[in-house]
């Protein structure tokens, strides 16, 4: 995570358990083999409401392994365990959606799954609003980031400190607690109950890491800090290390006790957002937009691969394979290996308009959270952007959200929810399936 201070319808199903009479065309995707050598087969098409069927329509078969529809639009699931499924299937970031079950006997005879998909017209509506009159003890925020845990979020105020939001009810999100003129927050991450801030000082040049806990939420204590010379922007946790990102340097800390983080490695750089995948760091830096760091050995990083791509980039996020990074635009990038990545494509702001994005002033990207094929782009001046990324190479603008909430810096997604962190105006709740 980042950042700088400047800145359902259920579908319409046919379920029928058929012969197989012919060859289905094999499925785009890239994870329709669900067991071993054994078990049945899951088939069928995916109609979108409106549109017919299309390709590149993600298709999930319980929770974790889904594939792509074919030219066809059908899809197909290969050696599925016996009993019960969930089929889901989703379009433009649940802008449409719908569900089927699928029931194997083992008796070897592929099941036709056929799905429509229905239009979700509750999908971008902002249902919770709290904003800086509702925090008291504030003249003014500035929040740069959001994350969160289970009916609550944390929003990282340079200004103040941080807030502790309530959104248990997310029509109704209520500050409940924070620290307010300690440390300013920057950026954070969570492994509840404990609370990582990167935080900066800009008349200075200082910045470190803070550890809080957030056991009472009401009333969070502090346990440790650091203090460098390393204005921090972006902090990604990876277990007992945390990786930070500043204006000077990469770091690696060891956070084993939260009373006492250590720092453990750094590398001259300077940049906004990091994530991490299997042993290296992904830092949306100055420059070449994406650096990939290797971290195996936490006291001696190694930049291992750099881009050619070059801008200022403000956040990076992570989604199975692929790092998606903010910055003049929205690049994608394929880090199966990490020591050779690849650009898959960018998306600026021609292309979201000519999808229908409506964007004022081209796109001013300050934050980004992926989930599951969707990229939630904090926009500065045109509230919260849906990338749909189902299909990797064929990236559709999926939707916004209905109030264009001013200075949107973050998105955090959970559940049903993306959580919109705004400059001034404070937290968004937007339905987003």
């Amino acid at each position: 995570m980042k950042k700088r201070s400047w800145h359902g319808a259920l579908a319409a199903i046919g379920i029928a358990s058929l012969p197989l009479l012919g060859a289905c065309a094999a499925s785009s995707g890239d994870g329709d083999e669900v067991g071993g050598s054994a078990g049945g087969t899951v088939m069928g098409t995916v109609d979108v409401s409106g549109l017919g069927r299309l390709p590149g329509i993600r298709v999930t078969l319980g929770d974790q392994v889904s594939t792509l529809t074919d030219a066809e639009g059908a899809f197909r699931f290969s050696f599925v365990p016996q009993g019960v499924h969930e089929v889901t299937a989703q379009y433009r970031a649940y802008r449409y959606s719908g569900t089927a079950w699928a029931r194997l006997e083992g008796d070897g005879v592929p099941m036709m799954v056929n799905l429509t998909l229905q239009p979700n017209s509750s999908v971008g509506k902002t249902v919770g609003v709290l904003t800086p009159e509702d925090i008291p003890g504030v003249d003014a925020i500035n929040i740069q980031d959001v994350v969160g845990h289970e009916g609550i979020v944390v929003l990282c105020d340079v200004e103040n400190g941080f807030e502790v939001v309530d959104v248990s009810d997310p029509t109704a999100p209520a500050f409940i607690g924070g620290v307010l003129g300690d440390r300013n927050c920057e950026a954070a991450a969570l492994d509840w109950p404990l609370l990582y801030c990167g935080w900066n000082l800009t008349s200075l040049q200082e910045g470190g890491v803070a550890v809080y806990s957030l056991a009472d939420p009401t009333s969070p204590v502090k346990l440790g800090e650091t203090v460098t010379d390393n204005r921090v922007y972006g902090i990604s946790l990876d277990g007992t290390a945390l990786y930070a990102i500043g204006d000077a340097a990469f770091q690696v800390y060891d956070v084993t006790d939260p009373k006492a983080p250590s720092l453990l490695g750094s590398l001259p750089m300077a940049g906004e957002g990091v994530e991490h995948r299997s042993g290296y760091a992904f830092v949306a830096t100055d420059g070449p937009v994406l650096t990939v760091v290797d971290v195996r050995e936490p006291s001696s990083p190694v930049v291992v691969w750099q881009s050619a791509e070059t801008s200022s980039a403000v956040d990076c996020a992570i989604d199975g394979t692929y790092v998606y990074v903010a910055a003049d635009r929205l690049y994608q990038y394929d880090v199966r290996d990490p020591t050779d990545v690849r650009l898959i494509g960018v998306t600026d702001a021609d292309d979201l308009e000519a999808q229908g994005a409506k964007l004022g002033s081209g796109l001013n990207l300050e934050g980004l959270s992926a989930s599951r094929g969707s990229v939630y782009l904090g926009a500065m001046f045109d509230g919260m952007v849906v990338v749909d990324y189902s299909d990797p190479h064929r990236p559709r603008f999926a939707w916004q959200s209905d109030e264009m909430v001013p200075f949107a810096m973050n998105v955090y997604v959970n559940g049903a929810y993306a959580y919109t962190a705004s400059w001034t105006e404070g937290l968004r709740v937007v339905r987003r399936k």
